[in-house]
C-alpha cells in the first residue's frame, strides 16, 4: 500500500498493531480503537466501547493508543468489530471514559468473591 504504515498500538492486547493509509485517510485498527455495533447507535451517533477482555489489557497504554490513532487526523477508522466508525473525536473521548471505567469497577471488585462482585456503581 502506497502510503501506509503500521503502528505497534499495545493496550487492549501487548502484540497489537494498526495501519494508517495516508491516502486513504483512514486507520485499520484492529481491537485498537474499540468495538462498534450499528444496532447501538443513537441519534447522538456513533456507539464505541473499548476492548478489554484481554489479560494483557494495559489502562494506559491503551488511552496513549487512542491519543495516538486519533493524531493522524484520519476520516474513518474500520474496526475489527465490526465497521467504520467515523466520528473520531467523540469515540476517542468515550473510549476514554470507557476505559477510565473498567479501571473503576476493577478497583471496586477486587479481591471479591465472584458472588460480591458489581459492575453498578455505588
Amino acid at each position: 500500500m502506497i502510503g501506509a504504515s503500521s503502528l505497534h498500538t499495545p493496550g487492549p492486547r501487548l502484540h497489537h498493531y494498526a495501519i494508517v493509509d495516508r491516502a486513504a485517510r483512514a486507520i485499520f485498527s484492529g481491537d485498537n480503537f474499540g468495538i462498534s455495533y450499528r444496532e447501538f447507535d443513537t441519534s447522538h451517533g456513533e456507539f464505541i466501547f473499548p476492548d478489554h477482555l484481554a489479560r494483557q489489557f494495559d489502562p494506559e497504554a491503551m488511552h496513549a493508543t487512542i491519543d495516538r490513532l486519533i493524531s493522524y487526523l484520519a476520516e474513518g477508522d474500520l474496526l475489527t468489530h465490526y465497521s467504520r466508525v467515523q466520528e473520531l473525536g467523540r469515540l476517542a473521548r468515550d473510549l476514554h471514559a470507557g476505559v477510565d471505567a473498567y479501571v473503576e469497577m476493577a478497583r471496586r471488585n477486587h479481591g471479591k468473591p465472584d458472588r460480591e462482585r458489581s459492575c453498578a456503581r455505588t
